[in-house]
């Protein structure tokens, strides 16, 4: 207890910075039930909101805190390129495979997510909706593949013997952020978020895991919109 106490006093900012993005960016998703019924708008629908301009601005000043104070000491694990261009297609690949076991098992016990999805009706609703589309995966990497993860290890002084349940939890936020998509989607969620986070740790950096988060969703929009299109 002694060790703890130490570690909080010795990082009361950090604290503070984390239980207010906690809070108010990180709680709201978990407390979102799943939709029953009605339509999902993935990336905004194609529409622009305060809530995207408001997760860029988070992202950026996390980002470039970290830049110049990294929460955790970056560990050098060999070529930056040669680490983003391997981590990238494992990561892309991982949540591939998961988004297609996940799918085969709904489609085998007739689960449906929901609804229905509310995709963009023009080329500029598109163009919108894939900006929605980037800051999202951006903000998501940022906040939980860099930022919960590192800060719960940094405030438990980094205890090894913590380090796998912090890890546990921070995959199962991820996760339980999805649950508005369906119960089949907060399983894929879970999957794809330790693969990621793997990735990000693995690679030493956070650009791996984003490339391939960007992608994935890229794909499934695709697969998505010409699978549910009229």
């Amino acid at each position: 207890m002694k060790h703890f106490t130490t570690v909080f006093k010795e990082n009361k900012s950090i604290f503070l910075e984390f239980a207010l993005i906690f809070a108010f960016f990180i709680l709201p998703p978990l407390i979102q039930g799943p939709s029953v019924g009605g339509k999902i708008s993935i990336a905004g629908g194609g529409k622009l909101s305060a809530s995207i301009f408001v997760q860029l601005i988070l992202t950026a000043l996390l980002l470039l805190q970290n830049k110049f104070k990294p929460i955790l000491p970056v560990e050098k694990k060999g070529s930056p390129l040669i680490l983003f261009l391997m981590w990238t297609p494992i990561c892309l690949g991982l949540c591939m495979i998961s988004q297609a076991a996940v799918t085969g098992i709904s489609m085998a016990i007739k689960i449906d997510a929901g609804g229905g999805y509310i995709f963009p009706e023009s080329a500029s609703g598109w163009a919108i909706y894939f900006v929605n589309l980037a800051i999202g995966v951006v903000y998501e990497e940022t906040i939980y593949r860099l930022f919960l993860p590192d800060t719960m290890i940094l405030l438990a002084g980094g205890k090894k013997s913590l380090r796998i349940t912090l890890e546990a939890i921070c995959v199962a936020v991820f996760a339980f952020s999805h649950r508005y998509l369906g119960a089949m989607a907060l399983v894929n969620a879970a999957i794809c978020g330790t693969a990621l986070r793997f990735g990000k740790i693995k690679s030493g950096r956070i650009y791996a895991p984003m490339a391939a988060h960007l992608l994935y969703n890229i794909f499934q929009t695709i697969i998505l919109y010409l699978l549910v299109k009229p």
